[in-house]
């Protein structure tokens, strides 16, 4: 779940997580920023990475997409996806 600008809240099972948000972005546009998470997330999960690093790569790429005008922007996907 994601929290504003606080914390990132994960969890799977009965394990719970925290992760800080990106800190180095200025937010321009916020379209697409929940989708732009999820497929981060979802796209490490599916290389292999555990809840944390499929989190931090989720931040990652909303990050990106929140630096920049509109929901379809290009992206440095390098690490993203393990």
């Amino acid at each position: 779940m994601k929290n504003g600008s606080g914390r990132i809240l994960a969890g799977e099972d009965d394990r719970r997580i925290s992760c800080d948000p990106i800190q180095d972005v200025t937010p321009v546009d916020s379209t697409a920023a929940g989708d732009s998470f999820n497929a981060g997330f979802i796209a490490a999960r599916l290389h292999g990475a555990d809840l944390r690093d499929a989190v931090q790569a989720g931040a990652a790429l909303a990050a990106q997409v929140i630096a920049k005008f509109g929901a379809l922007v290009g992206l440095d996907v390098t690490g993203l996806a393990g």
